[in-house]
């Protein structure tokens, strides 16, 4: 069950790589913002996974037996926090260049969306 958790942490860790690859614009506006949004689901979602890893590790960090046990729960648990900062910065990043492509017309529409974050 352990190693489940720690496998599990690692395909959130690198599912984030993934998602910063961004959006190809068209000259589509709406197409682009229906980019924006599914890729920002995909985002919040990758997010509550590192969150529920970060707090997963927590827990098992508790539990652990030995030192050398609790040491690797906390490695994997720092981990996650780091996803966390990394998917944050993609959020921002994701915002602005939403904001960016769509220009001032539709920027709203990125403002509409993204103040969730």
């Amino acid at each position: 069950m352990k190693n489940l958790h720690f496998l599990v942490g690692l395909v959130a860790l690198f599912g984030a790589s993934a998602m910063a690859q961004g959006v190809k614009s068209s000259n589509d506006p709406m197409g682009d913002l229906i980019s924006f949004v599914t890729k920002g689901e995909e985002i919040r979602s990758a997010k509550a996974r590192a969150m529920n890893c970060r707090v997963q590790a927590q827990a098992m960090q508790r539990q652990a037996v030995s030192q050398a046990e609790f040491q690797s729960w906390d490695q994997l648990r720092k981990m996650c926090e780091q996803e966390i900062h990394i998917i944050s910065r993609i959020q921002r990043e994701n915002f602005i260049t939403c904001a960016n492509k769509m220009g001032p017309t539709n920027e709203k529409a990125c403002n509409q969306h993204f103040m969730g974050y």
